[in-house]
């Protein structure tokens, strides 16, 4: 026994009586993703720029903050503050806004505009603390952080373009008038 319908045009009478939505979740994991990629990208480019520079720890030197010493107190900013500000800062200037993920220029613009801020943030910091940080490592650390964010972004771009063809998830959903 079914109950006899009103005849329609395929489009719903109203909004709220909607049994199923069909909602596009493929930005969730991809995402989640792009915070695990940034959050390597940014301590490989700490890990590298400790590694090649001598300089790199020399405003941690003659620090003490009770529980953390020299070389603590620069592997605790270098690996875990930086990267989690870092990280904070992305989010913030809308790298992972669903709206420009794998589409424009716009995504590496956001990136971009985010490092400067970065390196605002740290250079204000070390003023206000009187850390006699070296401009070499700041530079060193941002600049390969970046080329480090943009060659992941670059890379995950390219991941979500093949999963677009094969499967057809991944896509933006939109009405062209």
């Amino acid at each position: 026994w079914q109950q006899e319908q009103p005849p329609s045009n395929g489009v719903p009478r109203s909004a709220w009586n909607r049994t199923h939505k069909r909602l596009s979740r493929w930005h969730r994991p991809y995402t989640m993703m792009l915070v695990v990629l940034d959050l390597l990208a940014v301590l490989a480019a700490s890990w590298l720029t400790a590694a090649v520079l001598e300089k790199a720890k020399t405003g941690f030197r003659d620090k003490d903050w009770g529980f953390l010493h020299d070389a603590g107190l620069f592997s605790f900013f270098a690996y875990v503050v930086l990267p989690l500000g870092w990280l904070i800062l992305l989010w913030a200037n809308g790298t992972y806004d669903r709206r420009y993920l794998g589409l424009g220029s716009e995504e590496f613009k956001r990136i971009v505009r985010c490092s400067v801020t970065v390196v605002a943030c740290v250079s204000l910091l070390a003023f206000a603390t009187k850390t006699t940080l070296s401009r070499g490592t700041v530079a060193m650390v941002s600049l390969s952080a970046l080329i480090f964010l943009l060659l992941d972004r670059v890379v995950a771009r390219q991941v979500l373009h093949i999963a677009r063809r094969r499967t057809g998830h991944g896509a933006h959903r939109m009405i062209l008038v």
